[in-house]
């Protein structure tokens, strides 16, 4: 199971004794990422008396998530720090079960040494006790622990990611919530995290909670609303937009989906617009939002006009109608009664003059943009 904040960060100091009042310095220095990040610091010198110290360390090596190997001369001539701890962490290492971090202590030759490949702190490997000021070797060992700490929650997070995504596919949606939080517990920063929290939600059917993180997602980073799905969006945002306290939130997400390039922003629209009945304020709202350029309000009148005018309301009907007459009358010229009904059966079949003639209260708000206009 991928690890979790909670449980916190084992680190294994693997050193000389020798060198324990550097250790020590050394996890001194790491107070600040101590309460930060909850980090365990583990050395030999916690066993306690009559206990098996070999089988303690041995256990400590096989649990750690990062291990410090503390370099020095007294370290690479004891065959028990060269030959089994370092061993065990470097094969742990190489299996992506831990992270083992080599910080060289005092001078000595290392090359062709089995570390060599790994990338070692201080920066440019210039041992700690060789730097002018001590604390300033320390404090760019503890930056580059940070470092690694932080790639190891990334790694953590996006376990926990790939699992919910497992539980999401099996309906387990209880489960994946809780995998996906702690992905965020882990990636802060992470849209994909919000937007696979949101995605669960709206499995659960508690859609405004849904929309809340799809919005925390796209202010994150506004290029998923591109990649997003389009078929979950519209499910939460008809929920929402058929419940008054939530339809202004839905109404507003649409808006940011918009504004953030979403490609498929006409299909969402004409789900929207035909999946539920909208009082006509809400209707006029999300034609304004969806921001068509002309060439766009041509795509959508044709790909989804004719199938809009007969299922929908007067209201819809006629600020279809609108629509597609404010567009005529940029590329022909201000059009007749006729003349317009025969574009709309032209461009959007036979029925939807018909449609719209049937409707008193859509004909007559065309009539009267008409004239107005």
């Amino acid at each position: 199971m991928p690890g979790t904040l909670e449980q916190g960060i084992e680190l294994f100091y693997s050193y000389a004794c020798v060198d324990k009042d550097l250790r020590d310095k050394l996890e001194t220095c790491l107070s600040g990422l101590k309460r930060q990040y909850h980090l365990i610091h583990w050395s030999d010198n916690q066993i306690s008396p009559g206990e098996n110290w070999e089988q303690i360390i041995d256990i400590h090596l096989r649990t750690a998530h990062l291990i410090l190997l503390l370099i020095s001369p007294d370290f690479v001539v004891s065959d028990h720090y060269w030959v089994k701890e370092m061993a065990k962490a470097l094969e742990r290492h190489d299996a992506g079960d831990c992270r083992v971090i080599p910080i060289l202590l005092r001078p000595i030759y290392l090359e062709e040494t089995p570390f060599s490949s790994l990338q070692m702190l201080p920066d440019d490997g210039k041992p700690i006790t060789l730097w002018p000021n001590e604390d300033a070797a320390f404090a760019n060992v503890a930056r580059g622990i940070a470092k690694a700490i932080k790639e190891l929650l990334v790694s953590w997070g996006n376990q926990w990611l790939t699992k919910g995504d497992v539980l999401y596919n099996l309906k387990e949606y209880e489960e994946a919530l809780l995998a996906f939080d702690q992905a965020i517990r882990l990636i802060p920063n992470d849209a994909i995290a919000y937007m696979s929290k949101g995605r669960t939600l709206a499995g659960l059917k508690e859609y405004e909670e849904a929309l809340n993180f799809y919005e925390l997602a796209i202010r994150l980073d506004p290029s998923i609303a591109v990649a997003a799905e389009s078929t979950k969006f519209a499910e939460v945002l008809s929920q929402c937009l058929a419940h008054r306290d939530t339809a202004g939130a839905a109404v507003n997400f649409f808006a940011t989906l918009v504004k953030n390039g979403y490609s498929q922003k006409m299909s969402l629209l004409f789900t929207l617009l035909s999946g539920i009945e909208l009082p006509e304020y809400q209707i006029s709202t999300l034609l304004k939002e969806a921001e068509l350029r002309p060439e766009e309000s041509a795509e959508f009148l044709e790909n989804y006009g004719s199938k809009l005018i007969p299922k929908s309301t007067p209201a819809l009907q006629s600020l279809i109608a609108d629509y597609f007459n404010r567009l005529t009358v940029e590329q022909i010229g201000r059009p007749s009664t006729t003349e317009f009904l025969g574009l709309l059966k032209e461009k959007l079949g036979p029925e939807s003059g018909e449609n719209l003639s049937a409707s008193v209260q859509s004909w007559n708000s065309l009539n009267q943009f008409i004239n107005e206009s």
